[in-house]
């Protein structure tokens, strides 16, 4: 089932449909991701279960990028493996930047 069936069945009555409405909960849930990051670097009492919150905030940012994908006709496994190569084309120019000025950008 897609995405946007089950927020057709689930959403509340008047809520637009649109991916618009999906860039703020995306926002939000990349916030939380930030969070567990900077809660694992630290060493205080009350970060040791960061890795479950970890999971569902990238679980959750994972399916807004999906329902986004959705609302334009993109498959979301295309746009995952376009944005390794995207990755490796970007680090393998800043490596050689790197190794040509010193500066790491």
């Amino acid at each position: 089932m897609k995405l946007r069936n089950i927020l057709k069945e689930m959403k509340p009555v008047g809520m637009p449909e649109n991916a618009l409405v999906h860039v703020p909960i995306l926002m939000y849930e990349i916030g939380d991701v930030a969070k567990c990051v900077f809660r694992s670097s630290q060493s205080f009492e009350g970060c040791k279960d960061y890795k479950g919150d970890m999971k569902l905030s990238v679980a959750d940012s994972m399916v807004q990028l999906a329902i986004i994908a959705e609302y334009f006709d993109l498959n979301i496994e295309e746009c995952f493996e376009l944005g390794v190569v995207h990755m490796k084309e970007r680090l393998l120019e800043a490596r050689q930047k790197w190794e040509k000025t010193g500066v790491w950008e």
